[in-house]
């Protein structure tokens, strides 16, 4: 079974804000897909965000089985 860990990053930098997600799960190294089934990375990774809401995510690895989180993001 995954767990998994969403992070929020904002970061203040000459008056811009910057969102992150942080993810992690308790498999390092199992490769994230976001709602497009497009790959962002190995956790732990991040990713910028622009919109609070609920986000779908793919956690994928050899030999554990696929699984498919939704955060909300608020």
């Amino acid at each position: 079974e995954w767990k998994l860990w969403l992070v929020l990053c904002v970061c203040f930098a000459g008056g811009c804000v910057e969102r992150r997600f942080v993810i992690t799960s308790d498999q390092p190294g199992a490769v994230v897909y976001d709602e497009n089934n497009i790959p962002i990375g190995a956790t732990p990774v991040d990713k910028p965000f622009t919109y609070y809401g609920k986000y779908r995510f793919t956690l994928m690895k050899d030999g554990f089985q696929t699984t498919i989180v939704e955060e909300k993001v608020t």
